[in-house]
């Protein structure tokens, strides 16, 4: 067979002490290294590794993807640290090293200099370690949940030109980081205070703090926390170190706001987590009309402090404003505001300040797009039916296509437009729109989490997850991310991976309703009929957080059918078919979904396909959850299911 040439992630292991170990023990010894062997073994199946042969007590191993490799170099290491039967002082080690490049691959072994720098990285682990190079580095940095520290440069035996080397830096529990292990460009715009003396001014302080997080993600050179994430410190201030921790970042932007009339006072200050040190401290008295050119000027500030290079482009887009009407901007910053409100009334609210924006000026581009976003959040919020959300999404669709018409270069307007496509079931034209959103601003959480379920729809998990990830280095106190990754881990088959996001997700929101969704899910796989049952009743028994009626006949009806309760399921769908839309008096759009996972637990697939079909005559289809659901298990197997996906447009 000819030789063949192929871009390849190279992992090289090796069993720390194995020489020593077998001279004073042999039989011992050897008996370690078939445990070692099958642990690889089991855990490069998992990500799609070839082992290509075994070096002694070391394997090489060649995978398709540096992301995959160093996924599995992580999780070899910690198996390694749990080995059963070992103390913890005589309990063997592992050192990993992982290079990606060009190979030849001959008779099922591969050849190279790639291989060859491979090899020597390794020699460079400190024992239970792992290693990487410059090119793996760059595929697969803020995709893991671990840190780098460069290593000094180091000369590599017959290595001509030596690659840049990392060291892993792990750690299981984002509140537990060490802070020097945050990457230095990572940087936490904290919730700008108010000292203004009329209260109804908070706004501008927490508009400000949004839009100096959405200035600084402009700038490539930096990763910023997602809002979601800061607005936890709000009211309940913490040390320095420890907000650094629990963000994963190395420095802080915090400061306060004060309204006077037509007079604004800002004050800004950059602190360096690991020094507690102010890197930078600025104050800006200025008009009213100039608060937009404020946060222009502390951006270039913050670049300049954590020497991060400015482009060009960048440059002209921090000296770029939405708007020349200060009315206008500060009923956009309003907007902005009153869309993380949590009530039902919240967007509405802030859908009038929007239409006021652009009302004073039609060429706010911002102001479209957060339009966009409040008459979508308002129609997803009022529980009118599948056929008013369509016509409620094209309005919205209309509304930010004319921001991305006005502004072609914010991530935000294409993310909306992404999102508002995925409802639509416009697949292709919502994938282009949410790469274009992370192309703009890779530090835009909600775009990597949009696109993550686009992914979820196409039954594309690996990516998916690998894109909440990224959603999750935006933003790590999220529970919503955290909800879906133990979605996701699920349905991969990491129940392990999923139980630490619920665990996490329990320390943010405790006892919430998506804690006992994921619970379920993980008691539904595991057969722990106990505790579906406790889940199950938590759930019917909130109402007023469910909200609504054939949702608590869905989660009964699925209990029940796991359950093997076949007749208390079969009334559960007796009562869902006799649900009725308060509009249109015919059927929900969302029943036949629903009864087709209850049948599919019954273990009656014509009939689910039967709903399958009847679902597919609208657009509530809840195609990501066909794909996470442990109801749709066998159904998923059935050629059926890949018809249905044929006519959602999904294949």
């Amino acid at each position: 067979m000819a030789a063949t040439r192929r871009l390849a992630a190279i992992m090289f292991t090796d069993l720390v002490g194995y020489t020593s170990r077998a001279q004073r023990d042999e039989p011992r010894t050897m008996r370690l290294l078939g445990e070692h062997r099958k642990i690889v073994r089991d855990v490069l199946v998992k990500f799609e590794g070839r082992e290509v042969k075994t070096l002694g007590d070391g394997f090489l191993v060649e995978f398709g993807s540096a992301l995959n490799a160093t996924l599995c170099a992580l999780e070899l290491q910690q198996q390694s640290a749990e080995w059963v039967g070992e103390s913890r002082e005589d309990r063997p080690q592992l050192r990993v090293a992982l290079h990606m490049g060009d190979v030849l691959s001959e008779e099922g072994d591969i050849l190279g200099d790639a291989v060859n720098v491979a090899s020597r990285i390794e020699s460079l682990v400190e024992p239970g370690g792992i290693c990487v190079s410059g090119p793996v580095y760059e595929q697969v940095r803020n995709k893991v949940p671990c840190a780098f520290e460069k290593l000094p440069s180091v000369r590599l035996r017959s290595v001509d030109v030596p690659p840049e080397i990392y060291r892993v830096v792990t750690g299981a529990d984002p509140s537990a980081r060490d802070v020097r292990t945050a990457p230095p460009a990572r940087i936490a715009v904290l919730p700008f205070s108010s000292i203004s003396p009329v209260a109804g001014d908070e706004y501008l302080a927490d508009g400000l703090t949004e839009e100096l997080i959405s200035t600084l993600s402009q700038l490539g050179g930096l990763r910023v926390i997602a809002r979601t994430s800061v607005d936890v410190y709000k009211n309940r201030p913490k040390p320095v170190p420890q907000i650094g921790a629990e963000l994963n970042v190395r420095s802080l932007l915090e400061g306060s706001v004060r309204r006077m009339g037509n007079r604004v006072r800002v004050t800004a200050q950059l602190i360096d987590v690991l020094t507690q040190e102010h890197l930078w401290a600025g104050t800006y008295d200025r008009d009213l009309d100039d608060v937009f050119g404020i946060q222009g000027e502390i951006a270039r500030a913050v670049a300049e402090n954590l020497e991060v290079t400015v482009l060009d482009q960048e440059k002209r887009r921090l000296l770029s404003r939405p708007t020349g009407i200060t009315e206008s901007y500060l009923a956009y910053l309003k907007g902005r505001t009153l869309l993380h409100g949590m009530t039902q009334e919240s967007p509405v609210e802030a859908q009038r300040q929007f239409e006021l924006a652009v009302r004073l000026d039609p060429n706010n581009a911002r102001a479209y797009s957060g339009l966009a976003d409040a008459v979508y959040l308002g129609a997803k919020r009022s529980g009118r039916s599948v056929r008013h959300f369509i016509d409620i999404l094209q309005v919205a669709r209309e509304q930010v296509s004319r921001s991305i018409l006005l502004d072609p270069s914010a991530a935000e307007a294409h993310a909306s437009l992404g999102y508002l496509l995925v409802e639509l079931l416009e697949f292709a034209e919502a994938d282009r729109e949410l790469r274009t959103a992370i192309l703009l601003n890779p530090s835009y959480a909600a775009a990597h989490q949009s696109y993550a379920r686009l992914l979820t729809e196409k039954g594309r998990l690996e990516e998916a997850v690998e894109e909440m990830q990224l959603a999750e280095a935006a933003d790590p106190l999220s529970p919503g991310i955290q909800f879906q990754l133990a979605d996701l881990f699920f349905a991969l088959g990491r129940p392990a991976d999923a139980t630490q996001r619920i665990r996490r997700l329990s320390e943010l929101e405790p006892d919430s309703l998506r804690n006992h969704l994921a619970g379920f899910e993980g008691a539904l796989r595991s057969g722990d009929h106990g505790r579906l049952k406790e889940e199950a009743a938590w759930i019917t028994g909130h109402p007023p957080v469910l909200g609504s009626e054939h949702l608590r006949s869905l989660w009964n009806g699925k209990y029940l059918a796991a359950a093997g309760d076949v007749d208390g399921a079969r009334q559960e769908i007796a009562r869902l078919r006799s649900l009725r839309d308060h509009e249109t008096g015919e059927i929900s759009e969302w029943v036949p979904g629903e009864i087709a996972e209850i049948c599919a637990l019954l273990n009656e697939p014509d009939e689910c396909f039967l709903w399958l079909d009847q679902a597919l005559q609208s657009i509530a289809l809840p195609l990501a959850h066909w794909w996470l659901s442990s109801g749709f298990r066998t159904v998923r197997k059935d050629p059926r299911f890949r018809e249905i996906l044929k006519k959602a447009r999904l294949l």
